[in-house]
């Protein structure tokens, strides 16, 4: 039997029910009902509309029913947790049971119920990222003389340090989770106290019990309370930020991975291998990776577009907000395990790519600014440069083939001192610019990145 049956003549049509019920899903929520009906019990009986005693045997049957769990106890006829949770709480203490919806409406019970699932789960996904910049620092400190090939445009571009490059990622994620505490803010306001939408006939100054449940404020206007999802699509915006940039790492891992670069070796463990092809070592954990980013998109679009032409207050259309949101959440948690998982079992091939950068024609730049420093004007300096390298390119042959009087060819201001531009180490440590890829430079860019983690995990 349906909470609002009374008010119908015929039953609901069985298809209907089915449609129109959540608890397959919002079961996920139990909890979190069965917390916030606590601190309802309380409000209830600070003002009189329960007796100590009846106080005590609410709270009592609601913990008794934490205890239990929900085992089998998943029906059709129950439309939602909410409905499901005040009938088990019948069997548990009998008629009393009823007095539990006073002073307060669906509409702001689940927006509550739902605020404090995703506070929680915004504070796993921050310790997991919390993880993972913790790999990438230890990575990056093992790895600050490995030289390899910096792209753009994934062509050869300038040497760097794969310290330099795994601390590119940390600074990344460090946003993320940034983004994260910054929307915890917007999470943890809490609409109980509510109703449907236009407030209760009781007296509820509401900050108590939000306070109680660790909320850190109420949203101060009761039809926005209820209707708002704003806190969730920046959420999920989160969410699938953070998929974007594991996208990238992906990418990047299943690039260096490639036979034609070997740069690194994935660890077994998160490899695959073919059904035809007894040679196949697939980076799977990392292609999946790349392939669910999409879906975590999809479920914030889907999110978008429900909310985008609701009216004002509470529609039906908002039990679409749960199931994209516990799959995107999940999707994100798993993702990000694997991926620390694939960064800490790596193989690095530091002979690989210091040979891949010399042969990349990676010097170009610092040759041109060679000749700037004797000066020709960059321009100019740029178009020697690029001949130099069009002439290897057709020859088949690296910088290091080239003597001096090969340069002089090219220009009578090269002297013997531009071999010193051939030298990676040298080249990686010309780059005096802040936050560069230098050597002195990544060595700061790593003390404050352990600057940063003793701050978060102090947090």
């Amino acid at each position: 039997m349906a909470v609002w049956d009374a008010r119908f003549s015929k039953k609901i049509d069985k298809k209907m029910e089915s449609f129109n019920a959540s608890l397959p899903f919002d079961r996920k929520l139990f909890e979190q009902d069965i917390k916030t009906s606590i601190t309802h019990v309380n409000y209830l009986a600070s003002i009189n509309v329960l007796t100590k005693q009846e106080k005590s045997q609410l709270i009592h049957g609601l913990n008794s029913i934490k205890q239990k769990g929900l085992k089998g106890k998943i029906k059709t006829e129950h439309e939602d947790i909410h409905s499901l949770l005040e009938a088990l709480l019948k069997d548990e203490i009998g008629a009393l049971a009823g007095k539990l919806h006073t002073a307060r409406s669906r509409n702001d019970l689940v927006a509550t119920d739902f605020r404090l699932f995703i506070s929680e789960k915004n504070h796993a996904i921050k310790k997991q990222l919390t993880r993972l910049l913790a790999n990438f620092l230890e990575v990056a400190k093992a790895n600050q003389k490995v030289i390899l090939p910096g792209f753009t445009h994934l062509q050869g571009a300038q040497p760097i340090t794969f310290s330099f490059y795994c601390l590119s990622y940390f600074f990344m994620f460090l946003r993320d989770h940034e983004r994260l505490t910054d929307n915890q803010k917007r999470i943890l306001l809490s609409p109980l106290g509510s109703g449907a939408l236009a407030g209760i006939n009781y007296p509820h100054p509401r900050k108590p019990s939000a306070l109680e449940l660790g909320f850190k404020g109420i949203l101060p206007n009761a039809m926005d309370a209820v209707s708002s999802r704003d806190f969730l699509v920046e959420f999920q915006a989160n969410l699938a930020i953070i998929m974007m940039h594991l996208s990238k790492f992906a990418e990047d891992m299943i690039i260096y991975s490639n036979k034609q670069f070997d740069f690194i070796e994935m660890d077994e463990r998160y490899a695959t291998g073919s059904s035809i092809m007894p040679n196949k070592k697939n980076p799977d954990a990392l292609e999946l990776i790349r392939g669910k980013t999409g879906r975590v998109y999809g479920n914030l679009m889907a999110l978008l577009t429900t909310l985008k032409a609701l009216p004002m207050a509470y529609n039906k259309d908002l039990q679409e907000d749960k199931e994209g949101s516990f799959d995107s959440i999940e999707t994100v948690e798993n993702c990000l395990e694997l991926a620390g998982s694939c960064l800490k079992t790596i193989t690095i091939n530091a002979k690989k790519m210091h040979l891949a950068t010399e042969k990349g024609f990676l010097q170009a730049t610092d040759i041109a600014d060679y000749l700037v420093n004797k000066g020709l004007p960059f321009r100019e300096a740029h178009g020697v440069s690029g001949k130099i390298v069009k002439h290897l390119v057709k020859n088949e042959k690296i910088y290091s083939d080239l003597s001096l009087e090969d340069f002089k060819n090219f220009s009578s201001l090269f002297e013997s001192d531009v071999f010193q531009c051939l030298d990676l180490n040298t080249l990686i440590e010309n780059k005096k610019s802040h936050g560069s890829t230098s050597f002195r430079e990544v060595k700061k860019q790593i003390h404050l990145a352990e600057k940063t983690m003793k701050r978060i995990l102090a947090d």
